[in-house]
C-alpha cells in the first residue's frame, strides 16, 4: 500500500545529505518495527530505497545529494512523497 504526503526537503546545502519527515500517521500505518525499509518515490520522479527510524526529532530518512539533483528538489522546499513498504 503507497501513502502520500507532501513535506519539506530539509538540508543546509546541496553537497550534504538532506532529510524529510515521516508524518505520524504514515509511520502507523507501515509495518512495525525500530527500522523499517521503504521505497520513497520524491516528486513522483525518483525512487529512493530508505530506512526509517526514529532519530529523536521524529521519524526521517536521509536523501543523499543524487537523489535531490535527480528529483529536482530546492531544500527548504516542500516535496511531494510516496511511501511504499
Amino acid at each position: 500500500m503507497e501513502h502520500r504526503f507532501t513535506a519539506r526537503l530539509r538540508g543546509l546545502d546541496r553537497a550534504s545529505a538532506a532529510y524529510v519527515e515521516v508524518p505520524r500517521f504514515v509511520m502507523r500505518a507501515l509495518p512495525w518495527g525500530r527500522y523499517v525499509r521503504v521505497v520513497a518515490r520524491i516528486n513522483d520522479v525518483f525512487d529512493l530505497p530508505a530506512t526509517i527510524m526514529n532519530v529523536g526529532f521524529g521519524p526521517s530518512f536521509l536523501v543523499p545529494p543524487h537523489a535531490i539533483e535527480a528529483c529536482g528538489a530546492a531544500l527548504n522546499a516542500p516535496v511531494s512523497i510516496a511511501i511504499r513498504a
